[in-house]
């Protein structure tokens, strides 16, 4: 069978930033990118002190998650960190967020056998607020909105960050690649097997046509 090539990805214009609301933090956020990690923690406390109440759950829940080791608790914390994490601006989102790196490979290593020993937020800016560089495994990882996004970029050997909102399912990012495809937006979803499509919301359902009864 010969084998299908990758879709090629839209050549998207880098989003803008989030832009701060004050110099405080403006400056704030600079620290987080450099990795300074009490700036996460003090960056809470100024976004309750300035009424944002969802920004500042979305930040101290990811931070409780470091250390937390209850398996409660921490599904607790994540189920926190993703509804917050929807009330937000998903560009403010993309600075904070903290997602782990998926898809990465390091050298001979296969994928399935290396994981990333890194997170989202303790990789290196770039130019583009949705792609980041990791030290460790020496590539540009992409953060993905969706899982057929992330689905596209796994499928060319690419690392990925998911967003924390996306809908998830289980081995969701294995191969093989494009045998499952949404009728309706042609996403990519692997092993989903739901009835709407987490893409576009079309129904996975084949159309059933009539027939005439026999006689």
């Amino acid at each position: 069978m010969k084998p299908v090539k990758p879709r090629p990805l839209p050549k998207d214009k880098p989003r803008p930033p989030f832009a701060p609301r004050d110099r405080d933090e403006a400056a704030l956020l600079r620290a987080i990118t450099e990795h300074d990690e009490p700036s996460r923690d003090i960056y809470a406390d100024w976004l309750e002190a300035h009424g944002h109440q969802a920004q500042a759950h979305f930040v101290r829940a990811q931070q409780e998650l470091l250390v937390a080791s209850d398996p409660e608790q921490r599904q607790l914390l994540e189920l926190l960190v993703v509804e917050t994490g929807k009330t937000v601006d998903d560009r403010w989102r993309v600075r904070l967020a903290r997602p782990p790196i998926e898809r990465c490979n390091l050298g001979d290593v296969p994928k399935f056998d290396f994981k990333c020993p890194k997170e989202w937020g303790a990789l290196e800016p770039t130019l583009d607020q949705d792609v980041r560089h990791c030290s460790a495994c020496k590539q540009n990882v992409y953060h993905c909105t969706t899982v057929p996004d992330a689905r596209a970029r796994a499928e060319r050997g690419e690392c990925v960050a998911l967003d924390l909102t996306a809908q998830r399912w289980s081995n969701d990012l294995d191969g093989p690649y494009r045998r499952n495809d949404c009728r309706w937006c042609r996403a990519d979803l692997g092993t989903f097997s739901g009835e709407s499509c987490p893409s576009c919301g079309g129904t996975m359902r084949p159309m059933t046509v009539g027939r005439i009864a026999p006689r």
